[in-house]
């Protein structure tokens, strides 16, 4: 048993290896720029700007527009040109918004913290070494759930296992979606 905790610990966290902290994260921008939380939540741009304290944002048309922390105004970061704009009226910014057509029509995907956290190997190894005894009878709920799908079933649409397993593989096909694609549209 000790062996498959070790075992589970190396493989599902590799992908954190190389952070500096288990809790820090970093995702790259549209605009090959990044942002990450290992001081404050910053942007970095490629020309070596950088716009600390990052409440929320989204990603529209190569921009970055979003909001900074305890009401320090408002920004908009093209990342082609490297230009932030930064504003204190709300106002302004949302006038700006409208002139540079940077206000999405379907649907603004505000970011305020990793986005990949559901697909990230330290949740999953984190939640099922502190939460084991909720976390191994959800995941041999799920195994069983596909095997009697598979099994019983042979995957019909009409039946209830093969509903729960196609469900449950949409869900975790929307989540794998939601973390990977960023932008507003």
């Amino acid at each position: 048993m000790r062996a498959i905790l070790i075992l589970s610990f190396l493989v599902i966290s590799l992908d954190s290896a190389a952070r500096i902290g288990i809790a820090d994260w970093r995702i790259s921008t549209p605009g090959d720029n990044y942002i990450d939380n290992f001081s404050s939540v910053s942007l970095y741009l490629k020309d070596g700007q950088q716009l600390d304290d990052l409440e929320r944002w989204y990603f529209y048309r190569g921009c970055v527009v979003g909001e900074l922390s305890d009401g320090k105004g408002w920004f908009v970061v093209d990342e082609a040109k490297s230009e932030i704009v930064w504003q204190t009226d709300k106002s302004k910014w949302e006038a700006l918004l409208q002139e540079r057509g940077l206000v999405p029509s379907v649907w603004t995907r505000w970011i305020d913290s990793d986005p990949a956290v559901l697909t990230s190997g330290m949740f999953w190894m984190l939640w099922i070494v502190t939460s084991w005894y909720i976390a191994i009878p959800i995941l041999l709920a799920v195994v069983i759930l596909f095997r009697r799908a598979w099994k019983r079933e042979r995957f019909n649409w009409r039946k209830p296992y093969t509903i729960g397993a196609m469900v449950i593989g949409l869900f975790v096909l929307w989540r794998i979606f939601i973390e990977n694609f960023l932008q507003s549209f």
